[in-house]
């Protein structure tokens, strides 16, 4: 992963302050160590990764789905750098800009082509706030959008964030799931993800997992896919995103799934041992290619199987999964290759 200049600007500016600050920090956080500060500095994360190692730095850190309604609310000042998700930076922008006091500010850090300048445009509108930039290296950017008066509620209300709160039911080609929005693609089946429950079917017909672990699971397609395909079996689902989490969960109960779905790192904390490992690994960690993220996907199936189970993977067809798996896994096949898209059994 590389280095996020956006971030060294956010952490830069948080260092400076001395105000009661909420900090919503997402994946961009590269594991900087913060400098002794005067600052109170309360943290937001969804991803129990983040939330863990600034826990370890001795902050406050509440790990959730930025759930502003059961925050206790008592902040001069918000620093966010910016998210993948529009959804998610739309969400963030109105719950501070609303609960901020008037001369409070809310930061904002990031790059031109993430949208920055166009995020910040909107929240200095809804509060009146003067424009304020300042830069970086690398073209990162940073943003003190101070609140001037107290934002209208339809004009709140006008910038869209998908009701991010708020799981909801979608169908595709007949397929109907509950997601929401801070899901990595919450309103669509993966295709990598469908080609692999298709080569799991077609190579594994004549098996009857008893335990299955959904690694990575996302609002949980892999876990519901395959509980129609091998109902007796029990799903543990895993992520390190609590939104994931909560959509996935809303799936398990909706469609009475036998297992739990645990919010977790890479399966952190977990240690039953499974069957089946089903894995459709991230290659991003933020906005960057992180290629160490396969190796710990591949390690934890490697430790959670049992001595005679199998771990599925579906990876876009760059990542080179074989070399890695090499070093975990005895056999590592090739089942199918489509779309650009790879799916290996790996097993011992």
């Amino acid at each position: 992963m590389s280095h996020d200049a956006a971030m060294d600007l956010m952490l830069a500016e948080i260092n400076r302050r001395s105000a009661p600050m909420l900090w919503c920090c997402d994946e961009q956080w590269g594991g900087d160590s913060l400098a002794q500060s005067a600052v109170p500095l309360h943290v937001l994360s969804h991803r129990c990764d983040t939330a863990s190692a600034l826990n370890e730095q001795s902050l406050k850190v509440e790990l959730g789905d930025y759930d502003f309604e059961a925050l206790d609310f008592h902040f001069e000042t918000v620093a966010y750098r910016i998210s993948k998700e529009k959804a998610l930076v739309h969400h963030i922008i109105k719950q501070s800009l609303k609960r901020l006091p008037v001369g409070g500010e809310l930061l904002l850090s990031g790059f031109k082509n993430e949208g920055f300048k166009t995020y910040v445009d909107k929240a200095r509108a809804l509060v009146g706030a003067p424009k304020q930039i300042s830069k970086g290296r690398g073209g990162a950017m940073l943003a003190r959008i101070k609140k001037q008066f107290e934002p209208a509620q339809s004009d709140i209300d006008a910038l869209k964030d998908d009701d991010y709160t708020q799981c909801r039911k979608i169908a595709v080609n007949g397929f109907e799931f509950y997601s929401k929005p801070g899901v990595y693609g919450w309103q669509k089946v993966d295709r990598g993800s469908a080609l692999l429950i298709d080569a799991v079917a077609q190579g594994e017909r004549d098996s009857a997992p008893a335990q299955v672990l959904d690694l990575g699971c996302g609002y949980g397609y892999l876990t519901l896919a395959g509980a129609r395909l091998w109902p007796s079996a029990r799903w543990v689902s895993t992520d390190n995103n609590a939104a994931a989490i909560n959509a996935c969960s809303e799936n398990m109960k909706q469609y009475a799934i036998a297992g739990e779905c645990l919010l977790a790192d890479c399966a952190q904390g977990i240690d039953e041992q499974f069957d089946w490992v089903l894995c459709n690994p991230p290659f991003h960690r933020g906005f960057d290619h992180d290629q160490s993220l396969t190796r710990t996907f591949i390690r934890t199936a490697a430790q959670r199987l049992q001595p005679k189970g199998c771990a599925w993977f579906v990876v876009n067809q760059f990542i080179a999964l074989p070399a890695i798996a090499a070093d975990y896994f005895s056999s590592v096949e090739l089942k199918a290759e489509a779309d650009g898209y790879r799916i290996f059994r790996l097993s011992n």
